[in-house]
């Protein structure tokens, strides 16, 4: 997750608690990444909130963060920072149509979801189209569970991330998760990252990696027995870590649910936010 000019985030607006926290991750993050960031709003998400054409806050979490000028004009967010921020109504009751609605007409690089949203696409299957666009899409997803606070704060904008953990495995190839954890600590973190690289299982199914060079990350590996989920979100309580990074090849081709896959079980306990990097 490097910084690039056409880097485009999307974000799906929920007022809750942790929808609230999601959206500042959204927005630090195409703070950091100089990304254009859109945010879509569903009817249902409208209808429970009053206020909504002037949510979520921008230019006042931006003036909170005293990143803009208290009372600044709406252009100053790119005009200032270079961001450019789009909100989109999007007049559909389900979110995850909304989101492939986005998709089939945007290239996204970043999907940011909270806890809301997270439920709902582990309880149930949506439908046909939307599955076949996640599969299609390249676009990483970054989960905020009600749990957590995350590693950006809501109050200051201030970031802690100096604890990544990489659950590692031969199949999906860790490779991406990998690289991208250590570029996100890198853009994003704290002047000394330490990225955990977990195996649950025998040594010799440890992947030979390729470690990036980023002076200030530094390499552990963690080698744990037991079933994988569970040893995974057991040692991100332990460290603690505040980011996981995981590859998953998501919903297999013969159609069954991804619902028992280690990466769905991790997202239903995990302590942290987790970034899920599909794979073809």
């Amino acid at each position: 997750m490097e910084k690039r000019n056409n880097f485009s985030i999307l974000h799906l607006a929920d007022f809750s608690g942790s929808g609230r926290i999601a959206f500042v991750h959204a927005l630090k993050i195409a703070l950091t990444l100089g990304a254009e960031l859109s945010i879509v709003l569903t009817k249902a998400v409208k209808a429970t909130e009053k206020n909504w054409p002037h949510n979520p806050p921008v230019r006042t979490t931006l003036e909170q963060w005293k990143i803009l000028r208290n009372g600044s004009r709406r252009a100053a967010v790119f005009n200032e920072l270079g961001i450019a921020v789009k909100k989109i109504d999007q007049n559909v009751l389900n979110p995850a149509a909304a989101i492939a609605y986005h998709l089939e007409n945007h290239n996204v690089d970043l999907i940011v979801l909270s806890a809301g949203f997270q439920n709902d696409l582990l309880q149930r299957t949506y439908d046909n189209s939307f599955l076949y666009l996640m599969q299609k899409t390249s676009a990483q997803v970054l989960f905020i569970p009600d749990r957590t606070e995350g590693f950006v704060s809501s109050e200051n904008g201030t970031v802690t991330l100096s604890n990544i953990m990489v659950p590692v495995v031969r199949e999906p190839n860790p490779e991406s998760a990998i690289k991208d954890a250590a570029a996100l600590g890198y853009a994003m973190g704290d002047k000394n990252v330490r990225i955990s690289l977990v195996h649950v299982g025998e040594a010799s199914g440890i992947p030979p990696v390729s470690l990036p060079a980023y002076a200030s990350c530094t390499w552990n590996q963690v080698l744990r027995n037991g079933e994988a989920a569970d040893e995974i979100n057991a040692l991100a309580y332990v460290l603690p870590a505040d980011l996981i990074v995981m590859t998953t090849r998501g919903r297999s081709p013969n159609g069954c649910s991804s619902r028992d896959s280690v990466t769905a079980r991790v997202l239903q306990r995990a302590p942290c936010p987790v970034l899920i990097i599909s794979t073809a």
